[in-house]
C-alpha cells in the first residue's frame, strides 16, 4: 500500500506542477496593439514588459505586474488618421530614444545587427511617432537596456468599434545593466 502512495504521491508531483515559469528570453518579436480590450465598463489594453517577457494589463491590476511600454494611438488633427506612440511606464525615470529612420527593412536591419552598444539618454517617456523601420533604445525601470526595431505599423479602421494601431517589434534586452547589446 505504502508503495501505490509513493507512486500517487509522485505522480501529482510530476504533473500538477504547471507553474513552471519558463525561461525569460532576451529576444524576440512581439506587436503592441492599442486595442482596448474588455465590457461592461471595464476596458483595458496590454503592454510589455520586457523584464518579465510578458503581457500585463495596462494600469495594472497587480503591483507586481507593471508593463515596461504600450501602444497609444492618437488622432491627427485635419484628418481621420492615428499615429501610435510607445509610452513607458510611469515609474520608469527613464524611458526611450530614438536611434535612427531607415528607408527599407534591410537599412534598418543592418543598422539594429549591428547596434552593439546603448547610447545614453535623454530619455523621454514617449516616443517619436511610430513609423515601420525606425530603431530605438529603451531603457527599462530597473536600469537595463533594451533595443528595438519596428518592423510593421498598422491601422485598423472599424465600423463599430473605435480604430486602433498594431506594431511589431523585434527586440534583445541586456539584462546585466550595460551597455552592451551585441546578441
Amino acid at each position: 500500500m505504502e508503495f501505490a502512495k509513493f507512486f500517487i504521491i509522485l505522480f501529482f508531483f510530476m504533473f500538477g506542477c504547471d507553474d513552471d515559469p519558463g525561461e525569460i528570453k532576451n529576444k524576440g518579436e512581439i506587436t503592441l496593439s492599442s486595442e482596448f480590450q474588455g465590457s461592461d465598463n471595464y476596458y483595458y489594453r496590454y503592454g510589455y514588459s520586457f523584464e518579465k517577457a510578458k503581457f500585463f494589463v495596462v494600469l495594472p491590476v497587480y503591483e507586481n505586474e507593471i508593463p515596461d511600454v504600450f501602444l497609444e494611438d492618437i488622432p491627427i488633427p485635419g484628418s481621420e488618421s492615428l499615429a501610435s506612440f510607445i509610452y513607458s511606464e510611469a515609474s520608469n525615470l527613464n524611458g526611450i530614444i530614438k536611434n535612427g529612420d531607415f528607408n527599407n527593412l534591410n537599412e534598418a536591419e543592418t543598422f539594429y545587427n549591428a547596434y552593439d552598444n546603448a547610447v545614453s539618454g535623454p530619455w523621454s517617456s514617449l516616443s517619436d511617432t511610430i513609423e515601420s523601420f525606425q530603431v530605438y533604445t529603451f531603457k527599462t525601470s530597473v536600469n537595463n537596456y533594451v533595443k528595438l526595431l519596428v518592423l510593421d505599423v498598422r491601422l485598423f479602421d472599424n465600423l463599430t468599434t473605435p480604430d486602433y494601431m498594431e506594431i511589431d517589434l523585434r527586440y534583445f534586452i541586456q539584462r546585466d545593466g550595460t551597455i552592451n547589446l551585441a546578441e
